[in-house]
């Protein structure tokens, strides 16, 4: 499994695994519950990360790298 390490928030992590998932790439989030006791604050020293199958890796970055632009 390879790893892409992502700091997004909520929405753009919503919309991140919709693209995943319409896609058709398998995938696991680390960290996905993890998150902040206060509302509406982020905690960027852990971000999420999204584990994909060694050979999915290069079409999940190229599809994250393009929502992220």
């Amino acid at each position: 499994m390879k790893r892409i390490k992502l700091l997004l928030n909520e929405v753009q992590w919503a919309m991140a695994r919709g693209i995943l998932e319409e896609s058709g790439i398998r995938f696991s989030i680390l960290n996905e519950q993890f998150s902040s006791l206060y509302p509406g604050t982020g905690l960027g020293a852990f971000g999420r990360e999204v584990l994909v199958a060694d050979d999915d890796e290069p079409k999940a970055r190229e599809l994250l790298n393009e929502f992220m632009e």
